[in-house]
């Protein structure tokens, strides 16, 4: 009788681990998910702000979710994602020459992260085109010079 207490105890406990982990598991699931959707609309968030000027336009749901939801933005994105982790990589492999290439790894890091900046400035160009016709109001009165 004392056994059969002991084993439901034991069946139970493995019973809460197991709910704990999954639990856990979750928790890591969610949050990766969340991270990389803030990793993903951050960079339109930015280029919205630099558009404009005003802060708020970073934050204007709708429309970072109409520029989000393009194929354009995703390839884009996608690319400065690849820059990145190619720099990295470069990074990695120079790491093996200890004190020259933790210093050409600053470079190369450098030069992959404007470029992916550059690729972002790029795209959304591709995804909000700014128009270069600047219509001016003739007025009577013009400068001298």
């Amino acid at each position: 009788m004392l056994s059969d207490s002991v084993n439901y105890l034991r069946d139970s406990e493995d019973a809460v681990v197991t709910v704990a982990i999954g639990r856990l598991l979750l928790l890591v699931v969610v949050a990766l998910v969340v991270s990389l959707a803030g990793t993903y609309v951050t960079p339109a968030a930015l280029a919205a702000v630099a558009d404009s000027g005003r802060v708020g336009d970073g934050f204007a749901i709708g429309t970072l979710w109409g520029i989000a939801t393009k194929r354009t933005y995703a390839v884009g994105w996608l690319t400065a994602v690849a820059v990145v982790f190619v720099g990295a990589l470069a990074i990695g492999v120079l790491s093996i020459v200890p004190m020259l290439g933790t210093i050409a790894g600053l470079f190369v890091q450098f030069y992959a992260t404007v470029a992916a900046a550059a690729i972002i400035g790029w795209t959304w160009t591709d995804v909000r085109p700014v128009s270069t016709d600047t219509a001016e109001v003739e007025t009577a009165e013009r400068p001298a010079v």
